[in-house]
């Protein structure tokens, strides 16, 4: 038996055991709910081209963080199953999330809503056919949603459960309140958010809005042309805008508030990447807040799919 260990005292003097050159370390996935991936692996050195299980593409794992992981608990039913995951940031660059530590993604909530897969990969290590491990498969371990995180000054405590945690939320399809239920834009609400029409078909001029970033945009705001106003003004409040150019083409962004006046947008998450001048272009589409109000705003009142005119639970009794 021959034993390998990290020269890299951020992996808390974690010792691998190699037997007939084989190894097996493991790999972290993070798919964020806004579209962007991190991939990490505890090997001590980087590991390329990683095929998937299902062998339809292949992926990079850098060296990230320390990362400790609880064992993973499996059970038979509908018992929700979970993991554990310490993740030891180091002051270095190379730990860092686009420029921001663990800490500050975790609070900006970048993990927030986000996905998590671990996969054993096996490695087959053999100095007869070169210094670089020959990667021979990974197969998937665990896979869940981030549920809780404690954010610590040295550590962060990340908490994964099983998707079978979706299962007990306990809500019923429908409620009778003053808010609408439905998804803004879905098959019930019938407004069409890119084309600006309402369940009838008719156009409202509330759709998507593409346009270049102006001066003073950055990865917390996005400066929009001056004179791009909607009608009205927070129409587009609450709504979601899309990255289509640029390091952060292909992702997307709540928009909190778009300050017509001044032309700032407000997102609630800052973007992963830069942002550029002259380089990022936008798609921006609008929101709602649910109210009858705002559906009547949008010309779509019809199938407005809320209560307004029922009495409070205080005065229903």
């Amino acid at each position: 038996m021959t034993r390998f260990s990290s020269v890299d005292p951020g992996y808390m003097g974690k010792y691998w055991k190699v037997t007939d050159h084989w190894a097996m370390p493991e790999l972290y996935t993070w798919n964020f709910a806004t579209g962007e991936t991190l991939r990490y692996t505890d090997w001590q050195v980087p590991l390329n081209n990683v095929p998937r299980p299902d062998m339809t593409a292949a992926d990079n794992y850098a060296v990230g963080p320390g990362l400790k992981r609880t064992s993973a608990k499996f059970r038979v039913g509908t018992e929700v199953d979970e993991i554990e995951i310490d993740i030891y940031p180091r002051p270095f660059p190379t730990d860092q999330i686009s420029g921001f530590t663990w800490q500050e993604a975790c609070h900006l909530g970048f993990f927030d809503g986000a996905y998590f897969q671990l996969y054993k990969c096996l490695l087959d290590i053999d100095m007869s056919l070169g210094p670089q491990p020959i990667i021979r498969g990974a197969i998937q371990w665990f896979y869940g949603r981030v549920a809780d995180i404690d954010v610590g000054r040295t550590a962060i405590k990340m908490k994964c459960k099983s998707l079978l945690d979706l299962l007990t939320a306990q809500m019923p399809k429908r409620l009778y309140q003053a808010a609408c239920g439905y998804h803004f834009g879905d098959s019930r609400c019938s407004y069409d958010r890119w084309g600006g029409k309402n369940g009838h078909g008719d156009s409202t001029g509330l759709g998507m809005i593409e346009f270049q970033c102006d001066l003073g945009s950055n990865q917390n705001y996005i400066m929009s042309p001056v004179g791009l106003a909607p009608d009205p003004k927070d129409a587009y409040d609450n709504g979601t805008i899309f990255s289509i150019s640029g390091d952060n083409e292909g992702f997307f962004r709540s928009l909190m508030q778009w300050n017509s006046d001044t032309g700032v947008m407000y997102m609630i998450k800052p973007w992963f990447y830069p942002v550029e001048q002259g380089v990022d272009w936008f798609q921006v589409v609008p929101g709602c807040n649910k109210s009858l109000n705002r559906c009547n705003d949008f010309q779509n009142q019809d199938f407005f799919g809320g209560f307004p005119y029922i009495p409070p639970p205080e005065t229903a009794v």
